[in-house]
């Protein structure tokens, strides 16, 4: 709140002034007259005693008023909750010269696109100026959606209301009910969830004016059970999204005065602060959510209350956590038979159980002198066995007992028991694809969002207007219609886009993602090459220090090393293509949200394939049978094909494996932690101290957060579906990579929930 609603609060407290000479409330009588039965002395200093306490509770007062000012969500009347913020910054040079042509053409759009939501959309403005502002820059418009706003934004998106109370019971987690209603224990997975905060679960219908009374709870004073906060931001924002700014086509929509600097920024605030102090009630929602979902020492170990973050954040949020929840959950059992397999490699590394430790670390290979007809002559000279130089000018014959511990360490993963161990993942991801849509579909059914994207889903404004401006420029009738389709249900005219006009622009965002593959294969034999010259290059220096033993390793480093710059390689090439695709996918046009985030979806996720897998399926189907044969190598230029060592290719494919999945999954979590911590610590630091008198209100603390990413949850469902491909198109040759994504996926859970609650912006829900 600003500056000027904390001095209004303070006011109402009529705090009486201790260092004016009036006798303070409620001591009238004190030191008026001398009891001549009472000591002046221990007069004065009971006197001065309740002076000061006085002076405490005063203090303690302001305080608390300020603590009101900083967490309210509400107008200045008290009354009217804040449902979005819209933020904007002048320039110095603007704010001193107030004909600047820039600035008076930017304040025209604010009113004008101000004016347009309070006519057509009911929604109502309360201006918060600079000067109350911390940097004493920033102007705020907090917005509030009036009752009548609501009944037309919920019959305008097709919201689902609650029409009667369910009386069915609700499912209830096999464990919590085996624990609770006959072992009579209490659950010690189930988040504890105080009986105010349980929400109740309504049957539903697509909302109508004309049959309002219908619905239950329909009317203002109950407004707060007819709809939740996210889908009262829902509203807020396709209101804002509709309202037009300009008389030109186009000029519309708060996401283009977002791209044109009109405004800075559009949210939906955070439900108050998100700290509790000890044993203090909850206040919101989101004190709940923080202590019983995102609290790295009190939710660690519970369940997710994914009805409590669908109220909060709305199903997409919801669904995605759903997700998550649910494959970690799945992935115990495979880690649990991924250690046995690990645990059973570790004993094969005796010699005596691998028939090819036992050829490289047994007794050596007797070496023959020969006569010119290849017959063996005498005794043998050695008990050596020489191997063919690894390079055809530098390198000379190296011993094969060289390769006696790296034999018996790759037994650690290519045993007998990983093949069991593949077969029971391949029935693993079929089973659990099969749960998943089961708990999918009693989730959807439950939250009432089952046939959403078949029946409710509306066109996107962008698609609706660029088709408009495509009729504008239409001539005549004729070519008008190829834009517009009866639609007998709504009855009347939906706006398309021709089939051909798609299919082209489909068809060219596929050439461009099958240019951005080729750059990653070329990427993949860039790797090689250098794998080949580092490889080379270390092994006589090696050998110089440490003989054939120590000379061996060249080739393991080299793996190692490649699988590094591989690694940096995929990530930055991910950022390129995430750009490329989301201009690709704005140029398609696409009708639906859905069908646009299928789109993306599905070209990030091809790309991501290539990239991350690529290099993987190399080594474990193609390096190795491209060498040729002594006297016949197969070349690039003048150097040798790349070459399995005599062991094979698998221990090289799982270094492959550990340094791109762990790799992937460390830089990934650093960067959804960090990079939202440093945003945050850059806004606090530009951040105007005013003294302890300052006060920090809510939309200012949410404004200084870091916006969600752009592309929404797309991004966290692909790391988990390529996670999910590595788990088991790959997990004969590294048995602890279910292990390793378990641990990721629960401290993942953990890491989005506080970005969700704390470090970002609260998302507008969908």
């Amino acid at each position: 709140m600003a500056t000027s609603d904390y001095k209004r609060m303070t006011d109402m407290a009529s705090y009486p002034n201790l260092e004016s000479e009036t006798t303070p409330i409620g001591f009238e009588g004190v030191g008026s007259a001398e009891d001549p039965k009472k000591d002046p002395v221990a007069t004065s200093r009971d006197t001065a005693d309740e002076k000061k306490d006085l002076l405490e509770s005063v203090e303690e007062g302001k305080k608390e008023a300020k603590r009101s000012a900083e967490e309210t969500v509400y107008f200045e009347d008290g009354k009217s909750k804040i449902d979005f913020v819209l933020a904007y910054r002048l320039k110095d040079e603007e704010r001193d010269n107030k004909h600047d042509d820039d600035q008076k053409k930017r304040d025209d759009k604010r009113n004008k696109f101000r004016e347009n939501c309070e006519k057509e959309y009911h929604l109502v403005f309360e201006e918060q100026d600079c000067s109350d502002s911390p940097d004493q820059k920033t102007y705020y418009w907090k917005v509030h959606c009036t009752w009548q706003g609501i009944l037309e934004g919920a019959e305008r998106i097709g919201l689902r209301l609650p029409i009667s109370d369910n009386t069915l019971d609700s499912r209830v987690h096999w464990r919590t009910r085996l624990m609770e209603r006959y072992l009579k224990l209490k659950d010690p997975f189930a988040p504890n969830i105080p009986e105010k905060f349980n929400i109740p679960h309504y049957l539903t219908a697509p909302f109508r004016i004309r049959d309002k009374d219908r619905f239950i709870y329909c009317s203002e004073e109950n407004a707060d059970k007819f709809l939740t906060e996210a889908q009262r931001s829902m509203i807020v924002w396709d209101s804002l999204q509709r309202a037009g700014y300009g008389p030109k086509d186009g000029q519309y929509g708060i996401e283009r005065l977002l791209s044109n600097k009109t405004f800075l920024d559009a949210f939906p605030l955070h439900d108050g602060p998100y700290q509790t102090k000890k044993d203090e009630e909850f206040k919101s929602l989101r004190q709940l959510l923080y202590k019983r979902w995102a609290h790295p020492l009190y939710a660690f170990h519970k369940n997710q209350p994914l009805n409590h973050i669908r109220q909060y954040f709305g199903e997409k949020v919801g669904m995605y956590f759903t997700w998550v929840g649910h494959y970690t959950y799945w992935l115990l059992w495979p880690t649990i038979i991924g250690i046995i397999v690990m645990l059973y490699g570790i004993s094969t590394v005796v010699t005596s159980r691998n028939p090819i430790a036992a050829d490289a670390c047994g007794e050596p290979f007797p070496t023959y002198q020969f006569n010119d007809s290849g017959v063996p002559v005498g005794p043998p000279d050695s008990y050596t066995f020489y191997m063919c130089p690894i390079c055809d000018t530098r390198c000379d014959f190296w011993y094969y007992q060289a390769e006696c511990t790296a034999s018996r360490a790759f037994l650690l993963f290519d045993n007998g028991a990983t093949v069991f161990y593949a077969v029971i993942m391949s029935f693993w991801a079929v089973l659990f694809l099969e749960f998943w849509k089961r708990k999918q579909f009693v989730t959807q059914h439950y939250w009432d969002t089952l046939d959403f994207e078949a029946a409710e889903q509306r066109p996107r404004i962008q698609f609706e207007r660029k088709i408009e401006k495509e009729i504008a420029k239409c001539k005549t009738e004729q070519a008008k219609e190829k834009y517009r389709r009866w639609n007998p249900v709504h009855e009347k005219y939906d706006l398309v886009q021709p089939d051909y006009i798609l299919l082209s622009k489909i068809l060219a965002g596929f050439t461009g993602l099958v240019f951005m593959a080729m750059v990653v294969i070329i990427i993949v034999f860039a790797v090689i090459i250098y794998r080949i010259a580092i490889a080379a290059l270390l092994y006589l220096p090696l050998v110089a220090i440490g003989g054939n033993a120590v000379g061996a390793g060249a080739s393991l480093f080299a793996s190692i090393t490649g699988a590094c710059v591989q690694l940096v390689f995929i990530m930055v090439m991910n950022v390129v293509y995430k750009k490329i695709a989301v201009w690709l996918n704005d140029w398609e046009q696409h009708r639906t949200q859905t069908e646009y985030e299928d789109s993306l979806i599905l070209k990030l996720y091809i790309f991501q394939f290539v990239n991350f897998y690529s290099s993987i399926f190399y080594i474990a189907f193609f390096r190795g049978n491209l060498v040729g044969y002594p006297g016949g190598f197969n070349r690039v230029g003048a150097v040798r094909w790349d070459e399995c060592a005599t062991y094979g290719c698998f221990l090289e494919l799982t270094i492959q494996l550990i340094i791109i999945l762990l790799g992937k999954q460390i830089l990934n979590n650093c960067v959804e932690i960090g990079i939202p911590l440093i945003k945050w610590i850059k806004n606090r630091l530009f951040h105007k101290d005013e003294g302890e008198d300052a006060v920090y209100a809510r939309w200012e603390r949410d404004f200084d957060l870091p916006d969600q990413d752009k592309f929404g949850l797309i991004p966290e469902y692909l790391e988990l579906v390529i996670q999910y491909g590595f788990i088991t198109i790959f997990v004969a040759a590294f048995p602890l990579a279910p292990l390793f994504a378990l641990l990721n996926n629960w401290v993942e859970i953990r890491l989005d929930a506080y970005k969700y609650l704390v470090t970002q912006k609260r998302p507008v829900a969908e």
